[in-house]
């Protein structure tokens, strides 16, 4: 299973057999006992197109105010990582050695 967090754009494979990318909204550990998932956005047009053609009931003008869940094993990849900050919230400071 790859690891992700929020804001991450994952490749999910749905129960209608078709893979989607999804944005990663937030985890939650306990849906059911024993079953880890994710709560996430459609980020493409084409992929609420396909799972409407699946006979899968999707909104195609409301498609990425959708929040649908997930679950952990079902992810094939990573796609997009989301930025992350440093523990501070600053730059990076780079130390140069001026000695010739």
């Amino acid at each position: 299973m790859p690891r992700y967090k929020a804001g991450d754009i994952v490749l999910y494979e749905t129960f209608a057999g078709i893979n989607i990318h999804a944005k990663v909204i937030r985890k939650t550990k306990d849906n059911e006992p024993g079953h880890p998932g994710f709560d996430f956005k459609l980020t493409e047009r084409s992929d609420a197109e396909m799972l409407k053609r699946a006979s899968v009931p999707v909104d195609l003008d409301n498609f990425k105010e959708e929040i649908s869940f997930g679950y952990d094993w079902k992810i094939k990849k990573v796609i997009e990582r989301a930025p992350r900050k440093n523990s501070k919230g600053k730059r990076r400071r780079i130390v140069r050695n001026s000695k010739k």
